[in-house]
């Protein structure tokens, strides 16, 4: 048991070297885009928004929910990547043919996933928060809690667009992934609108948005981050976000078994 964990263990972290040595490659053009999404991004939030009437209390929420719509399009495009792989390339293949359990390989794509969201989102969690200044009302921020939400939300997020590249065929994805699954997903989940004023305009809709699992990821951030009574409770929204990444972790290895059928 002792030698296969520490097999396990040493190709798996060979596998995630390898990824983000191919990473640092393209790492400066991921914090060049960071930079300019930033600028933008505080550019729209604190200065546009705030002409046009948006009050005060809601530029930070909003200001998160849109980081939570960039890690949408960017797990989609992520999961494309599996998805050639899958069906044209095959490198996946070859690693199914290392000394490497399964469930530890996927761990390999699910780290380089995060490694790759967390990139493109830090810049925007920290410079453009700075940046942001007073604009960004908070009323109780918990930095620890925040950590702890972000990490799950990056193992969410990566092992759902993950699961997305093994569940369905290539043509079923390029078709319907957006309309039938990431647009509900993306409108129902919680980044364009804080969860209790949806609530209190509609307790039919806001029960609705409950049974999405991106509504804890927008919410859990928010919470640590701004804080106060306008958002669920980290006690809701952190085993909320635990089940998420056991049913996406389950759908995960249903598509393996579907598309790779590994021995």
């Amino acid at each position: 048991m002792a030698r296969a964990l520490t097999t396990n263990f040493n190709v798996f972290w060979q596998l995630v070297k390898r990824d983000a040595y191919v990473l640092s490659f393209q790492l400066k053009s991921k914090l060049v885009d960071g930079a300019a999404i930033v600028a933008l991004q505080v550019l729209v939030f604190g200065h546009l928004l705030p002409l046009a009437g948006m009050a005060p209390n809601l530029i930070a929420p909003t200001f998160i929910g849109t980081i939570i719509q960039l890690c949408i399009t960017l797990g989609y495009g992520l999961s494309l990547r599996l998805l050639f792989d899958v069906e044209y390339n095959r490198f996946i293949s070859y690693r199914l043919t290392l000394p490497l359990n399964k469930q530890w390989l996927f761990g390999v794509y699910i780290v380089n996933f995060m490694i790759e969201q967390l990139v493109t989102t830090i810049p925007l969690f920290s410079l453009g928060i700075i940046a942001l200044g007073s604009s960004f009302v908070t009323v109780h921020t918990s930095p620890l809690l925040f950590v702890v939400v972000y990490f799950l939300s990056l193992f969410f997020m990566a092992s759902l667009f993950l699961s997305f590249s093994l569940m369905y065929s290539f043509r079923w994805f390029f078709d319907n992934l957006w309309p039938r699954r990431l647009t509900p997903l993306l409108l129902f989940g919680g980044s364009f609108f804080p969860w209790k004023k949806v609530f209190a305009f509609s307790p039919t809709v806001g029960v609705l948005f409950l049974a999405n699992p991106f509504t804890y990821v927008a919410e859990g951030l928010r919470a640590t981050l701004i804080g106060g009574p306008d958002f669920l409770p980290i006690f809701v929204s952190i085993p909320m976000l635990l089940v998420g990444i056991t049913v996406s972790w389950l759908l995960f290895s249903r598509g393996v078994s579907k598309r790779l059928d590994p021995v």
